[in-house]
C-alpha cells in the first residue's frame, strides 16, 4: 500500500509539472533541447545518459555499450545485436537473459564446459551445471554486465530481465570497457531508466498458462524535470511439464534519478530477488537385490524410461522387483522424485549509485559505484542418486525409496558471491572545423569478487540442540554425522518429504541433528599448512575465491572529413589478481592468476553513401580462470586470451526504418575450460593409501578453439504498426589442440590387521 500511495503521489507532480519535448532519437549525442519553463535557455544533454528508443522500430540507432558514450551504431565498426524494449514486449520475453539471446541472436546458442558427462546422469538441460552457458560465435566463455560496469550474479546461469529494458550483445573479444571480456562477446544490460519529464506510464501484464505457471509485472514510470522514478515488481510462479520443478520468485527494482547543480545526473538503482525453486535433475540409478534377481540393477532411470524398460527388463531378462517405483515413475516426475530436496533458495540483491556530469562542451564524467550480494544455498544435487527396491536389505522402508548414503547424506551447500565495483570515467570532445570530430573517454575501474562454496551437514545434538561432541575422535572434529536417509516413493514422489530444506535442526529416526558447516572453521587451527583452519585436511566442501581487477582504458572514436569515416582505437591495461583457499593440504597454488594484462580494439569504417557502410575491425581480450579446481595433476588453467578479426558491411535508410549488418568473423581463443570426467581423471591421478597427487586434482583442462562464420542482421519497419527482424548465422568451430597426461603410479602400500604398513611395492 505504501508503494502504491507513492505511485500515486509521484503521478500527481508529475501531471503538475511542465514537460520538456522529446529529443529526436537520431540525433547525435550533446545536441540541445529547450529547457522546460525557460524559453530559449538550452540544456546540453549529457552524452553518457541511454537514450531512449523508438518504440516504431526495433532499430537501435544509439549505443553506449561499445564506448560508453552514446555513438551511432552505424558509425561503429563493430557488430551489435540490439534488442529493444519494444521487441522483447512483442516476443514476450519474460524469462531470462540467456533464454533471449539464445532464441534470437544468430550464432548465439548453449555451450557446456562439461561435455564429458554423462547425459542420462547430467542432461544439457541441468541448470545445477555451473558449465552450462551462454555460448556467442561458437565460444563459451560469454561476460554479461550490468550498465557497462557492474557483474551481477545470476541463478545458475539463468539472469531475470524483468528490469531490462535493453539487452546489447556486442559481438567479438571485448575488454575495453569490461575487464575480463569473452572471446565470443559481452552482453550488456541496459537497467530500466527514470526518466525526466516523463509523464506518469506505467504497464501491468498478467500471464498464466496449461502448466500452471503464473506472472504478474507492473512497470511504472513518472518523472519532472528535476527528479524521475522507475518501479519494476514481479511476482511469478515458475512451473512446466515436470512436476513439482520451478517455485515463487518475488522481486522488486526502483531506480531514482536526479539533476543536482544543474549539470549532474544522479541516480540511485537497487533491486532485491527471492526465488525459492526445486531443480533437481538428478537421475537415479536403481539397486536390486543384484542383477541375477533384476538385469535392470546399476542402470539410470532415464535410460530405462527411454527404453521402456520401467516394467520389465528387455527381452526377457530377470525382473526380480517387478514395475519400478510401483509404476509411478514417468517423464513428467523423474525428475523431481526427492521433492522439494532438489531446492535452491536464491537470495539476491545488488545497489549501484551513478553521478553524470557535464562540464562543458568539451568535458563530461561519469562516477559509478556498485554493491552486488548473494546467498544461495542449495540441496545436494547428488543426495539422493540411489533408487531402492523394497527387497533390499539396506533398504528400511519395506516400498520403494530414494536412498541419501555415503559421508554426508543430508548435505546441503552455500554459494555466496559479493562484488564492489567501481571506475571513474572522463569524456574528451575535440573538433577540428569539418576534418574532424573526435570523443575520447579515458578511465579507471576497480573490481573486487568473493566467491565462497561452503558445505553443510546434519550432527547429532542433544535434547536441547547442542551437538554432542566426543573428544577421543578427529573424524568430524568429534562429532557425529547423520546416518543414512531415506524417502518412501512406493505411493508415487512426495513434494515435501521428510523435513524442510535448509532446516536449521531436525528429528529423524527419534535423534536429534543440528545444521553446522561440514569441516568446521577452528581459528587456532589456521597455519600456513592450514589457511583456512579447516579440522580436517582434503576434500572440496570448503572454499574462498578473491579475484581483484584493476584497469586503465581509452577509447577514441573520431569521425572525419564530414563523417566520411570513422576510426574506433581503444587499448587497455588490466591487472588481474585471484586467489584461491581450499581445504586440501599444501602444496596449494593459492594464486590462480596474478599480473598484468593489455588488450586492444581498433577499427574503420567508411562511409560509402548515406546507405552503406563497409567497415573492418581487430580486437582482443582475456578471461582468466574461475574455476575452483585444477586439472588431473592439480594444476590450475591458465588465462584464456581471444583474438578476433572482423570485416562487413551496415545499412541504414535516412529515414531509419531499414536497418542491417552483414559481418564475416574469424576469433581464436586459447586456454579455455573443458571437463573430463571423473572416470578419466581417476585413471590419470588414481587415489589408493597414499592418496592423489597435486593440491586439487579435478577433471578440468584448457584447450585452444577456433570459430568463424558470417553473421546477419536487418530490422525494417516499413509502417508505423509494423515491424519486422531478423537474424541469421553460420558458425564453424573447433577445437585445435590436443591435451595429453601421463598416467601417474599409484604406489602400492600393504597393510596388516592394525593398519601398519608392512610393505611397499615401488
Amino acid at each position: 500500500m505504501l508503494a502504491i500511495g507513492f505511485l500515486l503521489v509521484t503521478a500527481s507532480a508529475g501531471r503538475a509539472q511542465s514537460l520538456p519535448p522529446p529529443s529526436s532519437s537520431g540525433s547525435r549525442p550533446g545536441s540541445g533541447v529547450k529547457a522546460p519553463g525557460a524559453e530559449g535557455e538550452t540544456v546540453m544533454l549529457n552524452p553518457f545518459e541511454v537514450q531512449v528508443d523508438s518504440d516504431k522500430s526495433y532499430g537501435a540507432l544509439n549505443s553506449n555499450s561499445i564506448t560508453q558514450f552514446n555513438t551511432r551504431l552505424e558509425d561503429l565498426p563493430i557488430t551489435a545485436d540490439i534488442f529493444t524494449d519494444a521487441f522483447m514486449k512483442d516476443v514476450g520475453a519474460t524469462t531470462s537473459v540467456e533464454a533471449l539471446v539464445q532464441s534470437f541472436s544468430a550464432g548465439a546458442g548453449y555451450a557446456s564446459t562439461t561435455p564429458g558427462k554423462d547425459a542420462s546422469t547430467n542432461p544439457q538441460t541441468n541448470s545445477q551445471n555451473a558449465g552450462n552457458k551462454l555460448s556467442l560465435r561458437g565460444l563459451s566463455s560469454t561476460v554479461i554486465r550490468r550498465d557497462t560496469f557492474m557483474s551481477i550474479a545470476s541463478s545458475n546461469g539463468s539472469t531475470a530481465n524483468f528490469d531490462i529494458e535493453r539487452v546489447e550483445v556486442i559481438n567479438g573479444p571485448q575488454s575495453l570497457l569490461y575487464g575480463d571480456g569473452g572471446s565470443g562477446g559481452v552482453v550488456n544490460l541496459v537497467s530500466k531508466q527514470a526518466r525526466f519529464g516523463q509523464a506518469p506510464k506505467g504497464s501491468l501484464t498478467y500471464k498464466v498458462d496449461q502448466f500452471g505457471a503464473k506472472l504478474g509485472q507492473l512497470d511504472y514510470s513518472v518523472g519532472t524535470d528535476k527528479v524521475g522514478v522507475r518501479v519494476a515488481l514481479l511476482e511469478q510462479q515458475v512451473s512446466g511439464f515436470s512436476q513439482f520443478l520451478g517455485g515463487r520468485m518475488s522481486a522488486q527494482y526502483l531506480q531514482l534519478g536526479a539533476r543536482v547543480f544543474g549539470n549532474t545526473v544522479l541516480r540511485l538503482t537497487g533491486e532485491k530477488i527471492l526465488y525459492d525453486k526445486v531443480q533437481n535433475m538428478q537421475s537415479q540409478t536403481v539397486t536390486a537385490l543384484n542383477t541375477a534377481n533384476d538385469a535392470r540393477n546399476g542402470q539410470t532411470l532415464h535410460y530405462l524410461l527411454a527404453t521402456n524398460q520401467m516394467q520389465a527388463a528387455a527381452n526377457g531378462a530377470p525382473s526380480g522387483m517387478g514395475p519400478i517405483g510401483n509404476g509411478y515413475i514417468n517423464w513428467s516426475n523423474v525428475d523431481a522424485l526427492d521433492g522439494a530436496w532438489g531446492q535452491e533458495h536464491f537470495d539476491h540483491t545488488w545497489t549501484s549509485l551513478t553521478a553524470k556530469t557535464k562540464w562543458s562542451g568539451w568535458l563530461s564524467t561519469e562516477v559509478d559505484a556498485g554493491y552486488d550480494n548473494l546467498q544461495d544455498p542449495r540441496m545436494n544435487a547428488s543426495n539422493f542418486s540411489n533408487i531402492l527396491a523394497p527387497n533390499v536389505a539396506t533398504n528400511p522402508t519395506g516400498t520403494w525409496a530414494l536412498a541419501s548414503t555415503g559421508k554426508a547424506p543430508a548435505q546441503n551447500q552455500n554459494y555466496a558471491t559479493r562484488t564492489k565495483s567501481f571506475r571513474m570515467t572522463a569524456l574528451f570532445t575535440n573538433t577540428l572545423g569539418s576534418i574532424a570530430k573526435s570523443e575520447t573517454l579515458i578511465g579507471a575501474d576497480f573490481n573486487r569478487t568473493l566467491n565462497a562454496k561452503i558445505s553443510y551437514s546434519y550432527f547429532a545434538a542433544d535434547g536441547s540442540g547442542n551437538v554432542i561432541y566426543n573428544p577421543a575422535s578427529t573424524v568430524n572434529a568429534g562429532r557425529t554425522i547423520i546416518p543414512s536417509v531415506y524417502i518412501p516413493i512406493g505411493s508415487g514422489p512426495v513434494k515435501y518429504p521428510l523435513w524442510s530444506p535448509f532446516a536449521p535442526r531436525v528429528t529423524y529416526g527419534g535423534n536429534n541433528y543440528v545444521l553446522q558447516i561440514n569441516n568446521s572453521i577452528n581459528p587456532a587451527l589456521i597455519s600456513p599448512a592450514n589457511p583456512l583452519g579447516v579440522s580436517t585436511l582434503g576434500g572440496q566442501n570448503y572454499s574462498l575465491q578473491t579475484t581483484i581487477d584493476k584497469g586503465l582504458f581509452f577509447i577514441n572514436d573520431t569521425s572525419w572529413l564530414d563523417k566520411k569515416f570513422t576510426t574506433l582505437l581503444g587499448a587497455r591495461l588490466t591487472k588481474d589478481f585471484s586467489t584461491l583457499l581450499t581445504e586440501v593440504a599444501p602444496p596449494q597454488n593459492y594464486y590462480l592468476t596474478k599480473g598484468t594484462l593489455f588488450s586492444y580494439n581498433a577499427g574503420l569504417n567508411y562511409n560509402l553513401n548515406n546507405w552503406v557502410h563497409p567497415y573492418i575491425n581487430f580486437s582482443d581480450s582475456f578471461n582468466p580462470p574461475s574455476a575452483g579446481n585444477g586439472d588431473p595433476y592439480g594444476n590450475y588453467g591458465d588465462t584464456s586470451h581471444g583474438l578476433g578479426e572482423e570485416v562487413g558491411v551496415k545499412m541504414s535508410n535516412r529515414t531509419e526504418t531499414i536497418s542491417g549488418a552483414v559481418a564475416i568473423f574469424h576469433v581464436r581463443s586459447s586456454n579455455e575450460p573443458l571437463a573430463l570426467t571423473n572416470t578419466l581423471s581417476f585413471a590419470i591421478n588414481p587415489s589408493g593409501l597414499n592418496g592423489r597427487y597435486g593440491a586439487a586434482p579435478s577433471t578440468w583442462v584448457t584447450v585452444n578453439r577456433a570459430s568463424e562464420g558470417v553473421n546477419l542482421s536487418a530490422t525494417l519497419a516499413p509502417t508505423s504498426n509494423w515491424r519486422m527482424r531478423f537474424s541469421a548465422a553460420y558458425t564453424k568451430g573447433v577445437i585445435d589442440s590436443n591435451v595429453s597426461y601421463k598416467q601417474l603410479y599409484n604406489d602400492q602400500f600393504y597393510a596388516n590387521n592394525q593398519g601398519q604398513v608392512t610393505a611397499v611395492q615401488l
